[in-house]
């Protein structure tokens, strides 16, 4: 089973990809408009692997069980000792920094599901990717209900054989408008 889903991800990694049009689009946040897009002329290194797609996936989502599960620690973690956090509210560099930034919005968090969905990995080298996503924010209730949406843009890279967040980059959509 995990044999042909790691022959099916490392097919898909030859597929082309065409950048989306943000023509009209006021709310298309700028560094979206010029994200880089994979394509069969890619740089991308050989040695970057289907294992390597599926631990930045995985990555992702150990992020998002640690923000629910308010273990902070556990979420400052996964980003290099040297790693960037930007949010709306700001920027922190460095787990520690990090780590202080999601115990001080705790209290906004608490009853809240973050879900990472839609995760495209582009390889940019066997030690380096970028990931592109959406977030989103539901009130974990019955019914749940959407609070919040966005994306999430990363750039990861792989050290000592483990991959880290070197930046994540949070963008919120803005709120709807009323009819």
């Amino acid at each position: 089973m995990l044999t042909s889903r790691l022959a099916m991800l490392a097919r898909a990694t030859r597929v082309k990809f065409s950048k989306p049009s943000t023509a009209g689009n006021q709310f298309c946040a700028p560094h979206l408009q010029q994200r880089r897009v994979a394509s069969a002329n890619s740089h991308a290194t050989k040695a970057f692997t289907a294992e390597d797609r599926i631990n930045i996936v995985e990555l992702c989502h150990r992020f998002d069980h640690a923000i629910n599960n308010l273990d902070q620690p556990a979420a400052g973690i996964l980003f290099h000792k040297d790693g960037v956090l930007h949010t709306p509210r700001g920027k922190m560099t460095g787990q520690q920094e990090i780590v202080n930034f999601f115990k001080s919005v705790e209290p906004m968090a608490k009853g809240k599901r973050h879900l990472t969905v839609n995760i495209v990995v582009d390889p940019e080298s066997d030690v380096s990717a970028r990931a592109h996503s959406y977030r989103l924010l539901a009130v974990a209730n019955c019914p749940s209900t959407l609070a919040a949406s966005g994306t999430i843009e990363d750039h990861l890279v792989k050290v000592d054989g483990k991959w880290w967040f070197a930046e994540r980059r949070f963008v919120m959509d803005p709120p709807a408008v009323a009819n």
